[in-house]
């Protein structure tokens, strides 16, 4: 609940906040969501399987009062835009809350999810989010590429305090210019996926980050 209040007061054009999650965590109606998301051919968004809660993020522009704004939206094309930016809020509160998510933007059959949730020919489907970590025996799902060479970073140079400067010039290899959210965001989500390991990456205040396998 906490990680959708947080992508709820997430800022917006005109502050319309069109987006709408719809919250999948009963279990038989969730792996039938699953089925109309993932593609076991091309083993894409097999999260969508694994994660206990499935949310499904979707637009309603038709809720707006004020016809102006939904043209001026539509014509501005901030809609997307607006709705990364609350999923990226939502993504990163359930990190601070040690869960573990993965945005799942192909979606298999749209139309198949419209009927199993009934959705309305007014709300459009943009992606999905796999919340929590697997059910006990599952696989968990593995970090990306730039999480991974963050990690092998951080631990190659344990108890040592690294900027932020200094990990984007060695795992992005581009340099840093003071606003760059970049690091902050990776390292959220690497976290979530430690689970209790999360503390041994350490917040240096003034500075950046330093691995401590030794941190309480």
């Amino acid at each position: 609940l906490d990680c959708l209040n947080a992508a709820r007061l997430s800022p917006s054009s005109l502050n319309c906040q069109p987006w709408r999650f719809l919250v999948i965590d009963n279990p038989i109606l969730k792996n039938k969501v699953a089925g109309a998301i993932c593609n076991p051919l091309l083993k894409i968004n097999l999260h969508a399987r694994q994660a206990p809660v499935l949310i499904l993020v979707v637009s309603d522009l038709s809720e707006s009062a004020n016809p102006l704004v939904r043209t001026a939206l539509r014509r501005m094309g901030m809609v997307p835009y607006d709705i990364g930016s609350a999923v990226q809020t939502l993504c990163l509160a359930a990190a601070d809350h040690g869960l573990g998510s993965c945005i799942l933007g192909s979606i298999r059959n749209r139309q198949q999810l419209r009927s199993l949730l009934d959705l309305g020919s007014n709300l459009e489907i943009h992606l999905a989010v796999a919340l929590g970590y697997p059910a006990s025996g599952q696989i968990e799902a593995p970090l990306t590429p730039k999480e991974f060479d963050l990690l092998v970073f951080l631990v190659s140079n344990k108890g040592i305090a690294l900027s932020r400067e200094k990990i984007l010039q060695k795992v992005w290899n581009y340099d840093y210019y003071g606003e760059d959210r970049t690091v902050d965001t990776h390292i959220k989500m690497l976290r979530g996926h430690l689970g209790s390991c999360r503390k041994y990456i350490v917040t240096v205040w003034g500075i950046g980050y330093k691995f401590d396998p030794d941190a309480l």
